[in-house]
């Protein structure tokens, strides 16, 4: 079963976040991929100018940080709790959450040079 973070409990906006995430229609945004990356203890910050878009995926090239599009969605609760490893509810009218695993952010990646 996934768990529950609460919204205090990130450095982010969740319910922004979702936004962002709802009307990017290719994948993850950076925004996103930012968020979740700044809440892994790795001590890796990187910012959403960073990141390039490519492939449905986030790459920050110079953290060599690739964030799957997978490692972030909204969904309905159920099937957050079902194959999430974490969600964040963000209270809102039709009970979707903001799903999140951390396992699909792959650090130390060999980030092709454009």
């Amino acid at each position: 079963m996934a768990q529950q973070i609460a919204a205090d409990d990130v450095e982010f906006n969740p319910k922004i976040i979702a936004a962002a995430w709802e009307a990017f229609d290719n994948g993850i945004p950076a925004v996103a991929a930012a968020a979740l990356v700044n809440e892994l203890p790795n001590g890796i910050t990187v910012s959403a100018n960073d990141g390039d878009e490519t492939d449905r995926d986030v790459v920050f090239r110079d953290a060599e940080v690739l964030v799957e599009e997978k490692a972030m969605g909204v969904c309905p609760r159920h099937i957050a709790e079902d194959h999430a490893p974490a969600f964040i509810d963000l209270n809102r009218p039709d009970g979707y959450v903001l799903a999140a695993d951390a396992g699909q952010v792959f650090e130390e990646y060999a980030c092709p040079q454009a």
